[in-house]
């Protein structure tokens, strides 16, 4: 039998990490290391020699005795340590055919917001416990490996006109949508509710009330932190039932409640340069169920210097 840690590729740690000031990390990590830019510059120094990276790039470092990586004040990255196969195979790097070896650095071009999206599903999904939140990380990984083994024409090729699935999600996902009933959604693209519900979460990785949902708490955060409005006015704004109910919403997907947000500014990064979605702490690692940080920094003999 095989265990679920046994089969396809394992993320140890993930998360999205900006930086007031100018970092440096020294490790030794025995672990794929994937880093997405969302803006800023990386210098590293690895076994294989100097890489420079900027905004929108993909670093893909390979198990190493020993790496330097340094990161300038305002850079802001997302990254996740992978093992993409079991001992004793597990320094062993992914080879594509189209491509070869799994590039060092990938220029994303018109796909960053691709890439990002797949980050962001990996940080969703990593802490959370059960079978299908593992597979959903596995599945996530292969999705990446197809997005760097895309041509170069097809990176710089326009993306592919929006359908009415698309203008659903995009409604969904803005404050301005209106407010919707599945079935009235359903009756737009000629299926039947259930058949929407399905394909919408299929199709775009959460259902459409979550998807409504996280519109409703972005919005929220933004009015916390920059308006003095309160929050039981907040609240009722955006539909929720009352302070109480805004809380528990807030507690529920962000682990934090509509107080902390005043009290504790800089607990999540802020809504204007940061990714849409604020549905997993930032600035921190993003473990598996049952891991440790302090152990997991001590495996890899991660030190972290401010410059």
């Amino acid at each position: 039998m095989l265990g679920l840690n046994q089969m396809g590729p394992q993320v140890q740690n993930t998360g999205f990490f900006q930086f007031g000031r100018a970092t440096e990390y020294d490790y030794k990590l025995e672990l794929h290391h994937l880093i997405l830019l969302e803006r800023g510059y990386l210098d590293a120094s690895t076994e294989a020699g100097p890489v420079s990276a900027k905004a929108h790039d993909l670093l893909c470092f390979r198990p190493a005795r020993e790496m330097t990586y340094q990161v300038r004040a305002g850079t802001a990255f997302y990254q996740a340590a992978v093992q993409f196969a079991s001992p004793p195979r597990h320094l062993l790097t992914p080879e594509i055919p189209e491509i070869g070896p799994l590039p060092v650095l990938t220029p994303t071009g018109d796909r960053f917001e691709e890439y990002r999206s797949l980050f962001e599903s990996i940080c969703i999904e990593l802490p959370q416990a059960g079978s299908r939140h593992h597979f959903r990380v596995q599945a996530t990984i292969y999705r990446l490996l197809a997005l760097i083994a895309s041509t170069p024409g097809e990176l710089s090729a326009p993306p592919a006109p929006l359908d009415a699935w698309d203008h659903i999600h995009l409604r969904l996902a803005s404050i301005e949508g209106g407010e919707f009933t599945p079935a009235q959604l359903a009756r737009e693209v000629g299926v039947s509710e259930g058949h929407f519900l399905r394909v919408f979460k299929q199709r775009f990785g959460v259902a459409p009330g979550i998807c409504r949902m996280h519109a409703r708490l972005n919005e929220a955060v933004r009015l916390l932190r920059e308006t003095n409005d309160a929050v039981k006015l907040v609240a009722y704004n955006l539909g929720f039932d009352g302070a109480k109910g805004l809380s528990r919403a807030m507690k529920k997907y962000l682990n934090l409640t509509a107080s902390d947000f005043r009290r504790e500014p800089g607990a999540l990064q802020p809504t204007g340069d940061a990714p849409s979605g604020l549905l997993y702490p930032q600035n921190q690692h993003l473990l598996p169920p049952g891991d440790r940080v302090d152990l997991l920094m001590a495996r890899h003999g991660v030190t972290q210097r401010d410059l």
